[in-house]
């Protein structure tokens, strides 16, 4: 078949176009496979936009309880107890990890991260600057805005605090147990 721009063997070459069937079955080219909803090509040189007649393939995000998929983790020092879910600041003067709250500017203004396993004080443990985390313990609305809370420090709530407070936004809710964490520096709003 005839196309545009396409990946055929080791190359991307103009004029051909794989066979994709409607169970993503690609033929005429062993460097590109589909094994259920994922896609695998190797050898490939470029972002595969020129690929066509792809079937439609969500991402797949299989996260357990209490499981978490970081773009960016670290490990923190816990200056406190920090408990599974909670949302942490590095403190200037120990350098430890503490609960965040949103009623004071110093604990909300650098980056901050979210704990998804329980770390006791002076433990080290891990801390997600930026990904995705599921607790089922905990409902959220899926697709809404979350914050650090100005209430209880170290909870991520769904209501934007009130005056006064210093509003930090920390992600949305992609399902009502799957969360998106992103704890860089944003901007912050007072109150």
């Amino acid at each position: 078949m005839k196309g545009d721009n396409v990946y055929q063997g080791s190359n991307w070459t103009a004029g051909y176009v794989p066979i994709i069937d409607a169970d993503g079955n690609i033929s005429g080219d062993s460097d590109i496979t589909f094994s259920g909803d994922t896609l695998t090509a190797t050898k490939v040189a470029g972002d595969g936009s020129a690929l066509t007649n792809l079937p439609d393939k969500e991402l797949d995000i299989s996260l357990a309880d209490h499981g978490y998929n970081g773009v960016i983790v670290r490990d923190i020092v816990a200056g406190e107890n920090l408990a599974l879910g909670d949302v942490a600041y590095q403190k200037a003067s120990d350098s430890l990890w503490y609960k965040a709250k949103g009623d004071a500017y110093a604990t909300v203004k650098n980056d901050l991260v979210l704990v998804p396993i329980a770390i006791t004080s002076a433990a080290t443990g891990v801390g997600i600057l930026l990904g995705t985390f599921q607790d089922d313990s905990i409902t959220y609305t899926a697709q809404n805005e979350l914050w650090v809370s100005k209430a209880t420090g170290g909870l991520i709530t769904e209501t934007q605090p009130t005056t006064p407070a210093f509003i930090r936004y920390v992600g949305k809710s992609e399902t009502t147990h799957i969360i998106q964490f992103n704890g860089l520096v944003p901007t912050i709003v007072e109150i």
